[in-house]
């Protein structure tokens, strides 16, 4: 991604508030409440009510070359961490994959993603991990990162 695609990124989604959650920074792009706007690849439209903060992690790079996506939940101390892999409804490939910060389970987890997508399809499987594995693989160098938190690990 070059500079001209994240201020292109920025600027459909401005920041609106930062976490540091065990030493992970965190910006929220849609704060619980907010409506989010959202295209599919058919040109449907539509809008979703957020109901947990959404953003990314700060000095990140995920499977999809982009920020590490992440819902964060009510208790931001929470030691568990929870990576959903998204597919493509139509098609079942993967996607990208969703970080879950702030849950203590994995049903509590996987109900706060779902609550976001109107089509059961984009769930597609989720790992549970510790905060201090996450980190570790997150902010890795950048060719172990991709490969450790993609394949699931």
């Amino acid at each position: 991604m070059n500079l001209a695609d994240i201020i292109h990124i920025q600027a459909q989604h401005p920041i609106k508030k930062r976490y540091e959650i065990a030493g992970l920074k965190i910006s929220i792009e849609s704060p619980k409440g907010d409506l989010r706007h959202w295209k599919d690849e058919h040109g449907n439209t539509g809008t979703t009510t957020m109901q947990y903060d959404y953003g990314y992690v700060r000095m990140s790079e995920g499977a999809d070359g982009e920020h590490h996506d992440c819902f964060v939940g009510p208790d931001t101390n929470s030691d568990k961490v929870f990576i959903i892999d998204q597919m493509v409804p139509e098609t079942g490939e993967f996607d990208e994959q969703k970080t879950m910060l702030g849950f203590h389970s994995a049903g509590e987890a996987k109900q706060a993603y779902l609550v976001h997508y109107d089509k059961p399809g984009f769930f597609g499987s989720m790992k549970e991990m510790s905060m201090g594995e996450y980190k570790e693989k997150v902010l890795a160098t950048k060719d172990s990162r991709n490969k450790m938190v993609a394949s699931g690990e």
